[in-house]
């Protein structure tokens, strides 16, 4: 073997998708990447064919958004309505159970979209069927009218995060990373304590924070779709920012910390508030973020965040390049 041939696979694995002769996707990697899909030698599998892979991609939004659709039944509020927590609910305890199945159900997939596809793919279809979710129960309206508790919506959204980033650091782990992240230059392990302690990772981190001031400016009322959208799209550029922040880490605590962050600034607003939220609603008081539910911060960080690391990736794949030259 010359000097050239064991060269190149050092360069091939610097490629991005687009340079590698792949269809880029806003995920990170893409589904049609010929750099390697997983991190490890051991679960490196064939290419399947594009047609397999696009089937693959939508039979998973299909399943996801079928198995949403009767859990808003269990959020059945005293309204009649799905509720938008978890604790307005007929029976908080019996929802609670439903949707605990349902995120373990939603990981499974997920393992087997991050396998087949890539985690960021797989991030993003789960992401779809909490928002399909989220679109089913209903918002700040029913929230108030309900007399609602802000400090309850707080603490919810906080518990949804640690869901996330335990949904996202599992299916990490499991299918080895970000397929352009290659071993030459990744830093630390997936996942790992030191990956997810480092400095990088909490600069990435910190990035969540650039979700708060856009999801208020983008929430210009408060329907549900419009809660959805503008935390999907302020978790966008989060998921950039991050990616860009630390480009040899995979980028699990951006996902975690847009809802965490959210439901920080959430209880932040709990404590200054007093008064009827259902008179607060009426004279339009209600703060912005308030109209925010758990499952819009589920859904649109894991829907946002995973897009916004794809669009990333030209920005990081130049930088290695460049940093391999030199």
């Amino acid at each position: 073997m010359t000097e050239n041939d064991e060269s190149r696979p050092a360069a091939e694995s610097s490629r991005s998708p687009a340079q590698a002769g792949g269809d880029p996707l806003p995920f990170g990697g893409g589904i049609n990447s010929n750099v390697l899909q997983v991190g490890d030698a051991d679960n490196v599998h064939q290419q399947r064919p594009l047609g397999i892979r696009y089937g693959v991609l939508w039979l998973g939004v299909i399943v996801c958004s079928l198995l949403a659709i009767p859990v808003g039944s269990a959020m059945t509020s005293n309204f009649g309505v799905a509720g938008p927590t978890i604790l307005q609910a007929v029976s908080p305890a019996w929802t609670a159970i439903v949707m605990a199945v349902l995120v373990i159900v939603y990981t499974g997939l997920a393992y087997l979209l991050a396998r087949e596809l890539n985690p960021a793919v797989a991030l993003f279809v789960v992401g779809w069927g909490f928002g399909v979710l989220a679109l089913s129960t209903a918002g700040i309206s029913e929230f108030a009218w309900m007399e609602g508790s802000l400090w309850a919506l707080g603490i919810e959204t906080l518990i949804w995060s640690l869901v996330v980033g335990g949904l996202v650091l599992w299916v990490m782990r499991v299918s080895g990373g970000l397929p352009d992240v290659p071993h030459d230059w990744r830093a630390e392990s997936v996942g790992s304590l030191a990956s997810l302690s480092s400095k990088p990772s909490l600069m990435a981190f910190a990035c969540g924070a650039i979700a708060l001031p856009l999801s208020w400016l983008l929430l210009a009322d408060n329907l549900n779709a419009q809660a959805l959208g503008a935390v999907v799209l302020a978790s966008f550029f989060a998921g950039m920012a991050g990616r860009v922040a630390a480009p040899r880490l995979d980028p699990i605590l951006i996902y975690f910390s847009v809802p965490f962050l959210g439901g920080i600034a959430q209880l932040v607003i709990a404590s200054g508030w007093s008064g009827s939220l259902s008179d607060a609603l009426v004279t339009g008081e209600i703060p912005r973020l308030a109209y925010l539910m758990p499952l819009d911060w589920v859904a649109g960080s894991l829907i946002g965040v995973s897009m916004g690391i794809g669009w990333a990736r030209s920005f990081i794949v130049q930088e290695a390049v460049e940093n391999t030259a030199s």
